[in-house]
């Protein structure tokens, strides 16, 4: 499924709610969504979103700089009152599970069993990237973002060192309910890959022997 000419803050701006509710769309979990055809004023750089982005569908373009390994996110727990049997289903939110506060059938608090077996779970991956050589504002210390996947689709889309660029949802980290400082990630919703910075990568002396010597052939480029 693609979304085609996604519009501005203007377009928006302009549509009321019975617009607004017919726009949405409701996408079946198994289906794929690709975004084109960015306004530009949807592309911001590493460094700019500022607290009125949070909500907002943006993109981002830079190096990637690290990338975790994939790992499991429990997206929805079940819980079993372990007085009726009930199961109980509770949303994940900010990264932190929590019990039912009571069981409804029983309509009091109840001692809970958490059944993993049915828990809906997805493929989760955190990437961070950075801004590119010769766009960050401060070269000693360039700006990075975290950008957070979730889905098979998109994990392990990218590696270290390529440049690409990221569409999806500017979100707040509420996972520390006492932070006053609230930093911000990008829920991605699409990734691509636009070349790799070859002038970022590592090499050692004795690679660094070989190129100066194959750099002294007449016919270096018959090696490639």
């Amino acid at each position: 499924l693609i979304l085609d000419s996604i519009g501005s803050d203007d377009d928006q701006e302009e549509s009321d709610g019975e617009d607004e509710e017919e726009l949405r769309l409701d996408v079946p979990n198994d289906v794929d969504v690709a975004l084109v055809n960015f306004p530009p004023e949807a592309r911001i750089e590493i460094g700019e979103p500022r607290t009125e982005d949070f909500g907002r569908l943006i993109a981002l373009r830079g190096v990637v700089r690290q990338v975790s390994s994939p790992r499991t996110l429990v997206k929805y727990a079940v819980w079993e009152c372990q007085r009726c049997g009930t199961f109980h289903t509770v949303p994940v939110e900010h990264k932190t599970i929590q019990k039912p506060s009571e069981c409804e059938a029983c309509e009091r608090t109840v001692p809970w069993a958490r059944n993993t077996s049915n828990e809906q779970r997805v493929d989760y991956q955190e990437i961070h990237l950075q801004e590119e050589p010769g766009e960050a504002v401060d070269q000693s210390n360039p700006r990075t973002m975290t950008i957070r996947i979730e889905g098979t689709e998109l994990i392990d889309a990218t590696r270290p060192g390529e440049r690409v660029e990221v569409r999806g949802v500017m979100e707040e980290d509420l996972s520390d309910e006492k932070a006053v400082i609230i930093d911000g990630y990008v829920s991605a919703a699409d990734i691509d890959t636009e070349s790799e910075d070859y002038e970022s990568l590592e090499i050692d002396e004795e690679e660094a022997t070989q190129f100066e010597a194959m750099s002294d052939r007449v016919n270096v480029e018959q090696l490639c």
